[in-house]
């Protein structure tokens, strides 16, 4: 607010709160020169020097808030190793820290890209890309390779034979099952892990996957087995083609129904 004196000179801008003492003063008693007292007293520190004018300690403001106002820091937000934060999928759980759910998938089917390869198979019902179709049973062995059926090798009693699965470019697996003939072809049982062969199964072999040029061996050779199904768990390998190789089966010829290899 601008106030003019008597003169009509210009003074510097007063204060609201400097106003509000004056209007205020001017209804405090009825003597004249005590009003001016307490009006002078009010507003004097006010106009008494450029510095008082700007230290808070100058205002008689009653019930001033003389404390510092404190406000807690916002809590860091806590980040897992990786710097990944995991977010809450929609209707379902959050996914804990190191517990990231990748779907893996049998990256041999021929479905998903896989290519089977033999060192020879025995007609065109028992060929290499019979043991990559899905089917883990043999069914109509020897009669639809696309649906069923399996590879069986054509050097009767020559060993080793083996049965490789390229796959659709490089995929990091962990796991590699191979299933083996069942006594009845005709009419294979259920699977089971316990389940055995007396009669066509591979007996001695090794699993391998393909390392730039070099097969690498899984530590886990098998020798003296009559398990119709082998699973092959391992660290995670990144390779884009496995192999099986057989050294020894019953009834002088390799016989594998299907080779399953999971990962992404």
């Amino acid at each position: 607010m601008k106030v003019l004196n008597t003169r009509g000179k210009l003074l510097a801008p007063v204060p609201l709160v400097a106003i509000a003492i004056l209007s205020i003063g001017s209804r405090i008693g009825a003597v004249p020169d005590q009003n001016r007292e307490i009006r002078e007293a009010a507003i004097s520190p006010l106009f008494s020097g450029r510095s008082a004018a700007r230290t808070p300690d100058s205002f008689p403001l009653v019930g001033r808030r003389t404390e510092p106002f404190k406000v807690d820091p916002p809590a860091p937000t806590p980040t897992p190793p990786g710097g990944i934060i995991y977010v809450p999928l929609p209707r379902g759980p959050a996914i804990p820290p190191g517990k990231l759910d990748i779907v893996k998938t049998n990256v041999a089917l021929a479905s998903k890209g896989g290519i089977a390869s033999a060192s020879s198979q025995l007609d065109a019902m028992r060929t290499a890309g019979a043991a990559i179709n899905g089917d883990r049973l043999g069914l109509h062995w020897g009669s639809d390779p696309s649906t069923g059926s399996g590879w069986c090798d054509a050097t009767k009693g020559v060993y080793p034979d083996w049965l490789r699965v390229d796959f659709k470019g490089m995929k990091t697996i962990d796991e590699i099952d191979v299933f083996t003939a069942q006594d009845d072809v005709t009419a294979p049982l259920a699977l089971t892990k316990d389940l055995t062969f007396t009669g066509y199964g591979i007996t001695e072999f090794e699993v391998q996957y393909l390392n730039g040029s070099d097969w690498q061996t899984l530590p886990r050779r098998v020798s003296g087995n009559n398990l119709v199904w082998r699973r092959f768990n391992f660290l995670p390998v990144k390779t884009n083609a496995i192999r099986v190789l057989v050294k020894n089966a019953l009834n002088d010829y390799s016989r594998i129904i299907e080779v399953e290899a999971w990962g992404y």
